[in-house]
């Protein structure tokens, strides 16, 4: 892939930007052919490869002073960069256009429109104003990357579609060897505490109120220097200020310092301030980081995303001298806790290293798959494969691929907990007869699917069938995730079958059954790919469906750390339930094991009249249910919440004292997951993929499906042994390590790519 970037600066000239493109363009050439084109720079060839950059200076002017560009500099330049990048498009033929600040990008904005090779941008500077044509600019460009949530944010305000943020990067192998001692000699410094900052000497940096705070400060520390690095406009006021306030002998102008130098002059410093009026992001913060120097920043922009306040550094208010000056006195009269910011920060810096950014762009600068995931339930729907493709759809939107989803409804556009309305839901009302709203689903997919790469069905049946009929049409990559048997399901509820799922594959049915088996294992069949989140399933599809098994993979389901702020107390009360709760959570059906669950609670009561057993979610089983509890006369103790949002689930979660799932079948309960990151004691049936997550003893007990006495006596143990409850509680910890959202999507996108 050749990949062109123009740009109005490019190292020697110094900046945020500049390096940036840089250290990216010099990284990225291992794999992709990069061009540069950029303005002419005193001292400097015209066409040269560089570190594997191809470089065409081109401009009117030549730049002779690196640190500022005169307007007549900068759009007397612009059209001579625009034809340089129109001839290397047509005669290298270049595929990509990558633009960095607004300028270039609305070079690639109009080169698009001339050549229509698609264009990314990168913006580190937060730009919130009404410039219509900036925003024009900005949403019609394929792919957008921003190095604060600070610019993410108003970007998504104004329309901006396909965000990543990338922050700013730093080679941290600079900061090693660093002799500060050497350093401070050659700047004629003794012990003085050291002040420093490095920023353009323009107005919103904010360097006047740094200097106004350093007058504030020599008053407590009398031993103390101001050193500020840099050039700007703003250099000549400042002087004047420092002139002013009397502080000609304390604080002194550097001027603008080759950028290799600069790990040596923040080796001296003691306290690195940046007290910016607004900042995309904040690349001299991390340097001073690397450099072992506590940072005090203003609290704007995308330094929040860099700092945790008094964790990191410390973060101020913007204009407020005396508050900049309180941080620097705290700093310099406790320097163990300056230097635990300084230990946390280091902790945090591997993120920013230069080669883990250039592999997210490598990600990016690849042909973005257009995906269109098939599900039959999703959000506001409860249950585990609605809560996977919800956040598969958002974690797949995030890393910049076109995303799609297709649903089943019982509403046309009902309220969905979707963390990102940017993703587009179709959704295909239950309330049409079956079959035809099938076939309404596989119309509307047949539409959906002509511009996409891949397509990815949740299920076997509902979603599965339409989406291989469509796939087979339209010649596209068709992706199956299985998470159950579909026609033991049903066959379960409706239609009287009795075996457990491993019985079920070797005996013959009716014809509904039968019918439902033959067409799940059809869509199996034709499948380039099928994903399962468990070794059980993939056992069951490869022997009971007769599936290759090299077709199957195992990608375990994973869980988020999203749960509630509330204490116990507080979330019982929330919910409205106080008492010991034994909390259950799954579709009402009939090997969910509910019905068992309840019988055994006038016996539990009788050992502690304080249980409470509280059900959530809904299912055919539901008016059974309430018919037994009304029965059992259990209505004061026994809750049946019903289907909730499954933003509400963690409430519940923290609410309970034991999680309980007595159920027949499980490929990989998403539920015990968040129970465990909830960290309650779990108790659940040996069987499925219950055993891939629940260890009996370790991190829970198994007991048998619908055994009430095992059951029974499970509950009663954990109850009342605290310990046995905390050790649980610690090794599921452990456990959820391997169930994480991040292998999660990196495994699927594997199969999706290829």
């Amino acid at each position: 892939m050749k990949v062109l970037m123009p740009v109005l600066h490019y190292p020697p000239v110094i900046g945020g930007l500049e390096l940036w493109t840089q250290n990216i363009a010099e990284r990225l050439s291992e794999k992709f052919e990069i061009f540069v084109a950029t303005g002419k720079v005193k001292g400097e060839r015209s066409i040269e490869i560089r570190n594997g950059v191809k470089i065409f200076r081109t401009s009117l002017f030549t730049l002779k002073n690196l640190s500022y560009s005169s307007p007549i500099y900068i759009f007397t330049t612009l059209p001579f960069i625009f034809f340089k990048t129109l001839n290397l498009i047509k005669r290298e033929k270049i595929n990509l256009i990558h633009c960095q600040g607004f300028l270039s990008s609305l070079l690639g904005y109009f080169l698009c429109k001339l050549t229509s090779v698609p264009y990314l941008i990168t913006i580190q500077g937060l730009e919130e104003n009404k410039n219509i044509l900036k925003k024009i600019v900005y949403k019609r460009a394929s792919f957008c990357i921003v190095a604060s949530s600070a610019i993410k944010n108003y970007f998504e305000k104004i329309g901006v579609k396909n965000i990543e943020i990338i922050p700013n990067g730093i080679n941290l192998e600079r900061f090693k060897n660093i002799n500060p001692q050497k350093s401070r000699e050659e700047l004629g410094l003794k012990d003085e505490f050291v002040i420093m900052t490095i920023a353009r000497l323009e107005k919103v940096k904010g360097i006047e109120y740094l200097i106004k705070a350093f007058n504030i400060v020599k008053s407590q520390i009398v031993n103390c220097k101001l050193l500020i690095i840099g050039e700007g406009s703003e250099r000549k006021n400042l002087e004047n200020l420092v002139e002013k306030l009397n502080l000609k002998n304390k604080v002194k102008f550097l001027g603008q310092i080759p950028n290799e130098k600069i790990p040596e002059y923040l080796s001296v410093a003691d306290c690195f301030v940046l007290p910016s009026l607004k900042e995309g992001f904040g690349i001299a913060i991390l340097e001073a980081q690397a450099a072992g120097v506590p940072a005090v920043a203003t609290k704007v922009g995308g330094i929040p995303d860099i700092i945790r306040d008094e964790e990191t550094g410390i973060l101020v208010e913007p204009k407020n001298s005396q508050v900049i000056a309180q941080a620097i006195i705290k700093i310099f009269s406790d320097p163990e806790f300056g230097q635990s910011l300084v230990q946390n920060a280091k902790a945090n810096l591997e993120k920013y290293n230069w080669s883990k950014i250039a592999q997210r762009i490598n990600a990016i600068y690849q042909k973005l798959l257009k995906i269109i995931l098939a599900a039959g339930i999703f959000p506001p729907d409860i249950g585990g494969p609605a809560i996977y493709t919800e956040r598969l759809s958002i974690e797949l939107f995030q890393q910049g691929f076109d995303v799609e989803v297709i649903t089943y409804s019982n509403f046309k556009h009902p309220t969905s907990n979707i963390q990102n309305p940017k993703i587009k839901i179709l959704r295909i009302s239950r309330g049409h007869p079956k079959g035809l709203r099938h076939f309404l689903y596989f119309l509307n997919l047949l539409k959906k699917a002509r511009d996409v790469d891949v397509i990815y069905a949740q299920n076997p049946i509902s979603a599965g069938f339409p989406a291989m009929l469509v796939s087979k049409i339209l010649r596209k990559k068709f992706i199956l995730k299985i998470v159950g048997d579909y026609a033991w399901e049903q066959g379960r509820a409706k239609w009287n079958v009795k075996e457990n799922l491993e019985e079920f594959q070797d005996k013959k049915y009716d014809l509904k059954v039968e019918s439902l088996r033959k067409i799940q294992k059809f869509v199996a069949k034709n499948a380039n790919k099928i994903i399962v989140p468990s070794y059980y399933l993939k056992k069951i599809i490869t022997n009971g469906w007769q599936i290759p098994e090299d077709k199957v993979t195992v990608i375990y389901n994973a869980v988020e750390d999203f749960f509630s702020n509330f204490s116990k107390r507080e979330a019982k009360q929330k919910i409205g339930i106080e008492g010991d709760i034994i909390l259950s959570i799954g579709r009402l059906m009939p090997w969910k094991g509910f019905k068992t669950l309840i019988e055994i609670m006038p016996d539990l009561l009788k050992e502690n009249p304080n249980f409470r057993l509280v059900i959530v979610g809904e299912g055919p089983e539901k008016i059974n249910l309430k018919s037994q509890i009304s029965n059992l006369k259990l209505n004061e103790k026994i809750k049946l919440v019903g289907n909730v949002n499954h933003s509400e689930i963690p409430l519940y979660l923290k609410a309970a004292d034991l999680f309980v799932l007595n159920s027949g079948y499980e490929g990989l309960s998403h539920v015990i997951l968040e129970a465990m990151q909830a960290e309650l004691p779990i108790i659940t049936t040996d069987i499925g993929g219950n055993l891939e997550l629940i260890e009996n003893g370790k991190n829970g007990i198994l007991i048998g499906y619908n055994n009430k006495e095992q059951l029974k006596e499970a509950i009663l143990k954990l109850w009342k042994d605290k310990a046995l409850q905390n050790k649980f509680i610690e090794n599921s910890k452990q456990k959820l390590i391997d169930f994480s959202w991040e292998n999660l999507v990196k495994k699927t996108l594997e199969i999706l790519k290829k």
